[in-house]
């Protein structure tokens, strides 16, 4: 399907659940806003193309359950990919737009991701923006900072964060069952305390807000827990080196 130049609004739903739908280009460089669900459930879709044009915003859920579409480039002038944007999707490779400055909640869940460079000037990293995917190694750009809740949590084979040195905190959750981390990059002097794990159940808050915090000036190898539902109780994730740099 083209959609030819002119075209300047795509609505919400307005291909949802088109599941004959295989390859989308997008030709018109005055296109403003596609809007939300806009592509969701298209699951044979596999080809998506889009020139530059005057559209800022992938908006809350345009791709999820796309699950054969395995490659996206986004284009300059994209400022924020929205909720739940590529969830349940094939999404394997993603290139971010320099002008990137927002991924919201849940971006990625549950997709193929393997590899992201997220941009210089990216300010905003959503709750579970990388949930469960396969990502191995992530990069946080120096704009970053606190590393926020949860974007990373469950992914299991994530083994390193690298960093310039301008994360000072790590947010509650944000290492959430990353259960193959071997390697984390912070600011040198940055303080850390072990809900950056998890967030613990409501009954152990208070101890667990008063938990030992380490202040990272040289290489430290902390012990990440993560609570054990069933048995009630913390128990071993893995082991973590938090490597100070200093910029």
């Amino acid at each position: 399907m083209v959609i030819p130049e002119g075209v300047e609004y795509i609505g919400d739903r307005a291909f949802k659940n088109c599941t004959k739908l295989q390859k989308v280009d997008i030709r018109s460089h005055k296109l403003k806003g596609m809007f939300r669900d806009a592509f969701s459930n298209c699951s044979e879709l596999s080809d998506f193309r889009m020139v530059e044009s005057q559209l800022r915003v992938i908006s809350d859920g345009t791709f999820a359950g796309c699950k054969k579409l395995e490659k996206m480039s986004i284009p300059e002038g994209i400022w924020k990919i929205g909720d739940n944007a590529f969830e349940l999707s094939g999404l394997v490779e993603c290139k971010l737009p320099s002008t990137l400055r927002v991924i919201g909640k849940e971006a990625f869940f549950h997709s193929y991701i393997r590899d992201i460079v997220l941009p210089e000037g990216l300010e905003t990293l959503g709750e579970g923006a990388f949930d469960s995917t396969l990502l191995t190694s992530v990069t946080i750009p120096s704009s970053i900072d606190p590393l926020p809740a949860d974007p990373f949590c469950q992914c299991r084979i994530l083994k390193h964060l690298y960093n310039d040195g301008s994360i000072n905190q790590i947010g509650q959750g944000a290492l959430r069952d990353c259960s193959g981390l071997k390697s984390v990059q912070v600011a040198y002097g940055a303080v850390l305390n072990t809900n950056m794990f998890a967030e613990p159940p409501s009954f152990t808050k208070r101890a667990y807000k008063n938990a030992k915090k380490k202040t990272i000036i040289e290489p430290t190898r902390i012990h990440g827990v993560t609570w054990d539902i069933i048995h009630g109780k913390y128990v071993h994730m893995c082991y973590i080196e938090f490597i100070p740099v200093s910029k």
